[in-house]
């Protein structure tokens, strides 16, 4: 199922300088010029690549790469 603008996403990350896991929910935002990528409004930092991002629901699920600047 495609994601729509606005639907909640969460994303489970163990960053290293926190060494314990953080939850962060935020939402879809729209898909990227780039392949296989889209834009979300959701907490990130450093430390956050590879990590889940998944619906609510659990239905979809992806992964954060690396921040791009």
């Amino acid at each position: 199922m495609p994601l729509t603008t606005g639907q909640p996403l969460v994303q489970a990350v163990n960053p290293s300088f926190i060494r314990d896991w953080v939850i962060s929910l935020g939402e879809y935002v729209k898909e990227s010029e780039l392949s296989n990528a889209f834009h979300t409004e959701m907490p990130s930092t450093n430390g956050n690549s590879e990590s889940s991002v998944i619906t609510l629901d659990g239905s979809d699920q992806c992964y954060v790469l690396p921040n791009f600047y």
